[in-house]
């Protein structure tokens, strides 16, 4: 399981699906983002929301694992940009 991937130079699986679970995150968050984007007077409140929760939200997404907080993350770096930025 911890073998190398191919003839990749040292790549290992774990090393693969650390980068599968960044890239999973990321098209997640932007999905997320968009559908803000798309419809700010609904969602935007919601998005409000769960920044004001973050105190729950934070210790759900680490024990719900990696990718839970990899989304999270990115959810809100976006939402911090789109904040500054409207």
């Amino acid at each position: 399981m911890h073998g190398v991937v191919g003839d990749s130079g040292g790549i290992t699986e774990d090393a693969v699906h650390r980068g599968l679970d960044v890239v999973l995150a990321v098209v997640i968050a932007a999905a997320i983002m968009v559908a803000i984007l798309s419809m700010p007077e609904v969602l935007e409140p919601v998005a409000k929301a769960i920044l004001s929760s973050l105190g729950f939200v934070l210790p759900a997404a680490m024990r719900a694992g990696r990718l839970s907080l990899l989304i999270l993350g990115f959810f809100l770096i976006g939402l911090g940009i789109y904040t500054y930025f409207s």
